[in-house]
């Protein structure tokens, strides 16, 4: 069967917390996990502000919050230092932080439009996460479900979770320099 190993905001909220979960994801590697990781603490709800701010035109303040949830994730990776791929998780994380700066942008923040905003949290501790679990050697990539809950592919063998930072990590064979994400 599959191991799915989920870890929440507060267990991903700094570096040294996502390299225990990296840790504790080394010790079943060798049975392939599947690890859905959550925003890093406090990162849903000042999505959610950041959405409604938006939606009430005031941008300086919506963008002031987004700033400075880019911050803390670009310094969470400044503490993890230059073992976590630092150029490449760099440039994925301004990837997510730009397109989430779009979705903002269009100040029309919608039931659905604000559960995409949200799931920006996941995407990027997905990022953080699958830098640190390269970086203590596993094979990790960050995937994010189209649809929410469980999925089951063709064969019913390969089950994946949606609406979620979604990484599979095993032992590392060849570590490739790119972000799968």
């Amino acid at each position: 069967g599959v191991i799915v190993m989920k870890f929440g905001g507060t267990s991903l909220q700094d570096a040294g917390c996502l390299e225990r979960a990296a840790s504790i994801v080394a010790e079943q590697a060798d049975s392939g996990p599947l690890v859905v990781v959550s925003a890093v603490g406090q990162v849903t709800r000042r999505l959610l502000v950041c959405g409604k701010l938006a939606v009430a035109g005031a941008d300086g303040a919506a963008r002031d919050e987004l700033s400075a949830i880019g911050a803390l994730h670009h310094e969470i990776l400044e503490s993890l230092g230059s073992g976590a791929s630092a150029g490449d998780t760099h440039d994925a994380l301004e990837r997510h932080l730009t397109d989430l700066s779009a979705v903002i942008d269009t100040r029309r923040v919608s039931t659905s439009s604000q559960d995409a905003v949200i799931s920006f949290g996941e995407l990027l501790s997905a990022t953080l996460f699958t830098a640190v679990a390269r970086a203590a050697g596993l094979s990790a990539g960050a995937e994010q479900g189209e649809l929410g809950g469980f999925i089951e592919g063709e064969t019913g063998d390969d089950p994946r979770v949606g609406d979620g930072g979604v990484a599979h990590c095993e032992h590392a064979g060849d570590v490739g320099p790119d972000l799968d994400l």
